[in-house]
């Protein structure tokens, strides 16, 4: 698919395109964008965040909330899947890092903040309150006390 990299680690494209297959379609050509110098991995991104990989699924089409809790348990504690970038995976840190507790709190934030900010959010409203429930979980129960980064908000009120 050729607007795979720009689905790749922006939350939002991630959230909407797991909804179905083939998501969007074009005729863009990508082959001449690959300068004889470029490496592989900056035309080729991830299809999906680690956590997603690891099953983690919110709203309507969502699993339970001890699945997520599990799964993002975990992302935190344990390894998470390799998705073809160093570059990207890097931003993911290791194990129980701040890093890594950091990236998958900024995700689920971030796909918070850019579902409110659509005209039909309230569609996404299971989503957004598994987000936040799941966002809140996280902080207290690996963040709080543990952690000193600026915990990620999220501009949707209960």
């Amino acid at each position: 698919m050729y607007l795979e990299p720009f689905r790749v680690g922006h939350p939002g494209l991630e959230y909407v395109s797991q909804g179905w297959e083939g998501w969007v379609q074009t005729d863009l050509d990508t082959r001449n964008l690959r300068s004889s110098n470029a490496k592989e991995s900056e035309i080729d991104r991830v299809a999906a965040s680690p956590i997603h990989k690891l099953g983690y699924r919110v709203g309507k089409q969502g699993v339970s909330t001890s699945t997520r809790r599990t799964i993002l348990s975990n992302a935190f504690t344990g390894e998470i899947p390799f998705i073809k970038s160093d570059s990207y995976m890097k931003e993911w840190g290791g194990p129980r890092t701040s890093k890594r507790l950091r990236r998958i709190a900024q995700l689920l934030a971030s796909n918070i903040n850019n579902c409110a900010k659509r005209a039909n959010s309230m569609s996404y409203q299971e989503a957004i309150e598994d987000w936040r429930d799941d966002l809140e979980w996280l902080k207290r129960n690996y963040y709080n006390g543990v952690h000193r980064f600026d915990w990620p908000s999220a501009k949707v009120g209960r």
